[in-house]
């Protein structure tokens, strides 16, 4: 079996196949959502996922974009920084907790989210409607398998 260039021979037996294949699917979907991304605006990758999440929710902490965005607590702690460096995000301190902070889009960030917003709607909606709704149920049921797979094996099991 063949995936771009990875050949299930051509492995070592301690590489999994289907590991490798993921990896880069993974690689190639983000490049080329980057290059998307690139094309219509200035916002890189970890900076959209933020702005999008700061934009669809309003004001939030930085553990609900975390969440949403499914990105690495550090990853998202230094995008919101390098944000407001650019006047593109204002925080303040929660009412509710002053050890947290909220953040929101300032009017430049909601102003620049909106003007690249339709035109990412329409890429994603195009990657969605490569599969049908029953290739989408499959696809997914096979990630979870797959996902369940990695889980890690008692030491004993080895």
């Amino acid at each position: 079996m063949q995936f771009q260039g990875i050949d299930t021979n051509s492995l070592p037996s301690s590489f999994s196949f289907l590991v490798q294949v993921l990896r880069r699917a993974s690689v190639e979907v983000v490049r080329k959502n980057a290059l998307q991304l690139a094309s219509i605006s200035n916002f890189n990758i970890s900076e959209w996922r933020v702005v999008t999440g700061l934009y669809v929710f309003g004001k939030c902490s930085q553990k609900s974009l975390v969440d949403w965005a499914g990105d690495d607590q550090a990853q998202v702690s230094r995008c919101l920084w390098q944000l407001k460096e650019k006047d593109l995000v204002q925080s303040e301190a929660s009412p509710k907790d002053r050890r947290a902070v909220n953040f929101e889009l300032t009017r430049l960030g909601a102003m620049l989210v909106e003007d690249a917003y339709p035109d990412m709607l329409k890429y994603a909606k195009r990657i969605d409607d490569s599969l049908n709704e029953e290739e989408k149920a499959i696809f997914i049921g096979l990630m979870n398998r797959i996902i369940e797979a990695t889980e890690l094996m008692p030491s004993g099991d080895q």
